[in-house]
């Protein structure tokens, strides 16, 4: 009986295990994806990499990345939607704040101003939040 307890114990965990790693790889695969793009590679499957990243990655920074691409690619409200997302999991991230005030700065400057003020208050010392 203890080792049929035992087994089902390791079976559970191997499950676990190959299900989070398939979780990392697509999170890093597209969050890859998206920084190529930020970087002015081929926007054509920015909608499928940005929402693989809210889906498979946990924190913040790859939401960050991808709202980055989102940009790049002209898809401002698409980045405004992520970037409140990330915002959302992460309050306290300034990296998210940063994120928030440069996709809301086309659409709204207010909302990128209180953005932008957010993350001063998190990290007075970066220059570009400065007023």
């Amino acid at each position: 009986m203890i080792r049929l307890l035992l087994l089902l114990i390791a079976v559970g965990a191997i499950v676990l295990g190959v299900t989070r790693l398939h979780h990392t790889d697509a999170c890093s695969g597209a969050s890859s994806a998206a920084f190529r793009i930020a970087l002015g590679g081929d926007p054509a499957d920015v909608a499928a990499v940005a929402h693989t990243i809210a889906v498979q990655c946990r924190g913040a920074s790859s939401l960050a990345i991808a709202v980055s691409a989102l940009r790049k690619a002209g898809r401002d409200r698409a980045a405004v939607a992520l970037a409140r997302a990330a915002v959302r999991r992460e309050p306290e991230n300034f990296a998210t704040w940063v994120s928030l005030w440069l996709a809301e700065a086309p659409l709204n400057p207010a909302a990128a101003n209180a953005a932008r003020a957010r993350a001063h208050e998190l990290n007075p010392r970066y220059a570009a939040t400065a007023g």
